[in-house]
C-alpha cells in the first residue's frame, strides 16, 4: 500500500503537469494553424481521441475500441486542480465547472481513483458516448518502480468505473 507524503507530492505534481499542458494545448490551438507530435500532424484539439490524448493506454483498454472511434473536445484548458469527496459531490457540480478543472480525491485512500477530468464529445461512435456528452475520465497516478498490470490498473480501473456507474447510473 501506498503510505506517506511521496505518492500524494507525485499526484500533485502530476496534476499540476496536466493543467499546464492542457493550458498549452488550447494556447497552441488557438494560434496555430496544425500541430504536431513525434513528427506528426495532429488532429484539432476540438477532434482528438482519448487515445490521442492519453497515448499509453491502448494495451489496458484493448476492449474499449470506442477509445479510438469518439473525438471529444480538447481544446478547453483545465485552469487548475480542485479536490471532490464523493462521486455524488463532483456530479452534483454543473458541468461547465467539471470541464475547467482535474479533480483529485480529497482522501489517499479514495476507491481506485486518484483524480477525473471531464470532456465533452463531439463526434460519437458506434459504441461509446453519444455527441454532447459529457465524459468522465478516470486518473490513477503510479509512483511504483513495479506495477502488477491486473492488480494495481485492470481491477482498480473496474473498481472506479463501477463506483461512478453506480453514482451515476451511467450517465457521466
Amino acid at each position: 500500500m501506498e503510505t506517506g507524503d511521496s505518492p500524494i507530492s507525485w499526484e500533485r505534481f502530476v496534476f499540476s503537469k496536466l493543467t499546464a499542458v492542457s493550458l498549452a494545448l488550447s494556447l497552441c490551438s488557438s494560434n496555430l494553424r496544425k500541430l504536431v507530435r513525434d513528427g506528426g500532424k495532429q488532429p484539432a484539439p476540438s477532434k482528438l481521441t482519448l487515445l490521442d490524448i492519453f497515448p499509453s493506454s491502448p494495451s489496458y483498454v484493448s476492449h474499449a475500441a470506442w477509445l479510438e472511434e469518439v473525438a471529444i473536445d480538447a481544446s478547453r484548458a483545465l485552469v487548475g486542480v480542485r479536490q471532490f469527496r464523493s462521486f455524488p459531490e463532483l456530479l452534483a457540480k454543473d458541468s461547465s465547472e467539471r470541464l475547467h478543472y482535474v479533480w483529485q480525491a480529497d482522501e489517499t485512500n479514495f476507491p481506485a481513483v486518484d483524480g477525473v477530468i471531464f470532456v465533452r464529445c463531439i463526434l460519437g461512435g458506434r459504441l461509446g458516448p453519444r455527441s454532447s456528452a459529457l465524459v468522465a475520465v478516470l486518473l490513477q497516478i503510479k509512483d511504483r518502480q513495479r506495477i502488477a498490470i491486473n492488480q494495481d490498473i485492470l481491477m482498480s480501473a473496474e473498481k472506479a468505473m463501477q463506483a461512478l456507474c453506480s453514482t451515476s447510473d451511467g450517465q457521466a
